[in-house]
């Protein structure tokens, strides 16, 4: 359910050959989409039955020129994609294209597989849309999400500033930046701040004046040194420690309270209001995978939180981690105690899911690559069999880790800047792990071995291409002022950013 839900009902099914204002009104919701150019007359013939099939081959729907529920649920959810196809007319020149719909040529020769920028009278040359979700970082790393922000704004569809945290008993601690909600006024782009759980047991911290968090981000943690204690003082945590440490989250005790219950509906809400945010994204990608009991729990405190946001015009998402993957792509459904979150009913009441493909630094046991995109492909394909592809959000990494060969040091959370620091000094030589996939290089500092894994644009294109590929609703990036500039490049030569609607009053 989302804030920007069209307010059309249709009740039967449309095919070949009906009349009536439903039929009207679909051709109207097909032209301003731009998949009927035609004129509305209310009669379902050959043009709007063509029309429909383009839209469900958009949406990867069932291809048979009918009209039912699924089609309608794309149209009504406000999240159907537009089509943007254009005819090349007599004396136009790619360049002309791009400017008028303020896009590099790069985007029209690798969206139509052209070699050369010369283009004939007559030709269709297809535009890729997508959504971009940028994810802002909190913490001292709210200044560095900032200027990636600034910079990259026209290629962004919505920010999601991570600037509430939910406490055990409901409340919820952080202010919002009036700065971030102002630019994004400006630039017409959606505000939809993320509430993570905290840790267990930990209630009401309070927040910074500046309208970050007061406890650091994961790539703020300081090195670790030999002698056992941590570059920012902090002594180095043993992963067996981290892990009973990390076990559960305030998220359980909400499910669990019908008070904190209460308290958590209404802080949400008012943060919400507050940050005068579009919508609000509730990350459960970081807590541990729950019971079947904490999974009936959970889908329904979205669902009462999802209406409780309708009723202020405002959406909800949510952010859940992707499942584990066996051998032959099928979920470890199976283990003890894991369960699947209920796709299918979090999809109904949400207005997109954000599937995030990788684990914070600190949580993976063994050096690789956070994520790959062999494993979005897998993880997409997997989900398809829950959710339409069209609420789906691909949420990838962009930053690095940086694995240490000292005892018990936990994995670190590096920008790309830092990378690119560490490779200017020790000058390694950089491999890639799979085609298209992310690098990697090793160096040694202090005696002690690191690797280093990192996405760059090569493979941040391959999860756009991916993205593109199966029709998701978007990609979600991890974390603005994390990555490498030249991503940007790598997006805007592959989609255009879809821009849905303005902030609310």
């Amino acid at each position: 359910m989302a804030g920007s839900q069209r307010p059309t009902r249709w009740k039967r099914t449309l095919r070949f050959g009906m009349k009536g204002h439903d039929v009207a009104l679909l051709q109207e919701e097909l032209s301003r989409l731009g998949y009927y150019t035609y004129d509305i007359d209310g009669v379902f013939g050959f043009l709007t039955k063509e029309a429909v099939r383009e839209l469900q081959k958009a949406h990867r729907l069932r291809v048979d020129g009918i009209a039912g529920k699924e089609v309608f649920a794309v149209i009504r959810s406000g999240l159907a994609k537009p089509v943007l196809r254009h005819c090349v007319a007599r004396g136009e020149t790619c360049a002309h294209i791009a400017r008028r719909y303020n896009i590099p040529i790069e985007l029209l020769l690798h969206a139509n597989g052209l070699r050369d920028p010369e283009v004939h009278e007559g030709q269709q040359l297809d535009i890729p849309v997508s959504r971009l979700l940028a994810f802002f970082a909190g913490g001292d790393a709210a200044e560095r999400s900032w200027s990636s922000y600034e910079r990259h704004l026209a290629y962004i569809s919505a920010v999601a500033p991570r600037w509430f945290t939910l406490e055990a008993d409901g409340t919820v601690t952080g202010e919002p930046a009036k700065r971030v909600v102002s630019l994004a006024s400006l630039a017409d782009i959606r505000v939809v701040p993320v509430v993570a759980p905290g840790p267990p047991g930990r209630r009401g911290l309070g927040a910074t004046d500046d309208g970050d968090r007061n406890q650091p981000s994961p790539g703020d943690r300081g090195s670790v040194t030999e002698s056992g204690a941590s570059s920012d003082g902090g002594p180095r945590v043993p992963q067996e420690e981290a892990a009973a440490r990390d076990e559960g989250s305030a998220l359980e005790a909400v499910l669990m309270d019908a008070a904190a219950r209460r308290t958590a509906m209404k802080c949400i809400t008012a943060a919400a209001a507050r940050s005068r945010a579009n919508g609000i994204i509730l990350s459960v990608a970081g807590a541990p995978s729950p019971s079947p009991a904490d999974a009936y729990a959970l889908t329904s405190f979205v669902r009462e939180l999802a209406f409780a946001l309708e009723r202020d015009k405002r959406d909800l998402t949510i952010e859940i981690p992707a499942p584990r993957i066996a051998a032959g792509g099928v979920g470890k459904e199976g283990d003890p105690g894991e369960r699947p979150l209920e796709y299918e009913e979090l999809a109904r009441v949400t207005r997109n899911l954000v599937v995030r493909l990788h684990e914070e630094p600190e949580r993976l046991a063994m050096p690789g690559p956070p994520a790959s995109p062999a494993l979005a492909r897998t993880v997409i394909r997997h989900m398809m069999r829950f959710i339409p592809p069209w609420k789906m959000i691909l949420g990838i990494p962009l930053f690095g880790v940086d694995f240490s060969a000292a005892p018990g040091a936990l994995p670190m959370r590096r920008a790309h800047s830092e990378t690119k620091d560490i490779l200017d000094i020790y000058k390694p030589s950089v491999v890639r792990v799979e085609p298209g996939g992310a690098c990697m290089f090793r160096y040694r500092s202090f005696r002690v071995n690191h690797t280093v894994f990192f996405t760059d644009a090569l493979a941040a294109g391959s999860y756009a291409d991916l993205a593109i590929k199966f029709n998701l609703a978007g990609l979600a990036v991890a974390d603005l002022g994390d990555e490498d500039p030249l991503v940007w490049d790598a997006f805007r030569t592959r989609f255009k950013a879809l821009r849905e609607s303005v902030l609310p009053a």
